[in-house]
């Protein structure tokens, strides 16, 4: 007997078993694609940085308008004004900052300030080897050499004065210049005269007095658009002359602090 033979398949049938087969592959390579476009297009996700265990502590501003406040109510007025100058000697222009430093100058400074005495109780008089009393070759050294947020001029020179100028390294300083000279007196006597004679008379208001390195600084003003700072050591007086730019001359005292002290510490 011979075999029935097998139903021939029609043309264009599939087998359901590889047509499942065909289609599977067909979905999988589709989502690879769609997987890999999306991937393309898709911005990355942010990582969050690892947990250190610690919890960041943000940096204080060295120039904080609370952080200075809270100063001046706790009685630290000293470290105040050394965040306030610090601020000044960056951003001369910093109006609120002059504001700042001048009410607490006035807080602090005595009601009989405004005719101060040149020689505190605490004496000036140079000892006799007071390097200070001895003529110097080149008076030009002991004007300012350097001058952090300033732009120094070139010094002038005589055998008896010096003097360099000093301008803002920035656009709309409460300044427009500053001339920082010394003068050889000869003596100290003749070195305090000029003080009183010359430095008090041209600037006999808003009268005060600080301190550089221990030693009394007389600081006026000419009521109109220039103020000074001046201080004796030995035979020579140091002088700084300070112009404002549309400012009142009472508070160019902080800069008139700040350049004082760039003035060298020693005899070269």
């Amino acid at each position: 007997m011979s075999a029935t033979p097998a139903p021939s398949k029609k043309p264009g049938s599939k087998d359901p078993v590889r047509r499942y087969i065909y289609t599977a592959a067909f979905v999988v390579a589709l989502a690879g694609v769609v997987f890999g476009v999306s991937a393309l297009s898709s911005p990355k996700p942010t990582s969050a940085p690892a947990p250190s265990g610690l919890a960041e502590v943000p940096q204080a501003d060295p120039y904080d308008v609370d952080a200075v406040q809270s100063l001046v109510a706790s009685g630290e007025t000293t470290k105040a004004l050394e965040m306030l100058r610090a601020r000044l000697v960056k951003v001369p222009s910093d109006l609120e900052a002059l504001k700042l430093i001048k009410s607490i100058t006035d807080a602090r400074t005595p009601p009989n300030a405004s005719t101060p005495s040149i020689t505190p109780t605490g004496t000036v008089t140079p000892g006799a080897d007071d390097p200070f009393l001895k003529p110097i070759a080149d008076l030009a050294t002991l004007l300012p050499s350097a001058a952090p947020g300033y732009v120094l001029g070139s010094p002038v020179k005589s055998e008896t004065d010096a003097s360099v100028p000093i301008d803002s390294d920035q656009s709309g300083a409460v300044f427009s210049r500053i001339l920082a000279s010394v003068h050889d007196r000869g003596s100290a006597t003749g070195a305090q005269k000029f003080v009183t004679d010359v430095s008090r008379s041209a600037y006999p208001q808003d009268a005060a007095e600080f301190s550089y390195r221990g030693i009394p600084v007389y600081f006026g003003t000419n009521g109109q658009n220039s103020a000074t700072a001046a201080f004796v050591r030995g035979r020579y007086v140091f002088e700084v002359i300070i112009t404002a730019a549309g400012s009142s001359p009472a508070e160019l005292r902080p800069i008139a602090e700040d350049v004082i002290l760039l003035f060298p510490n020693t005899m070269e």
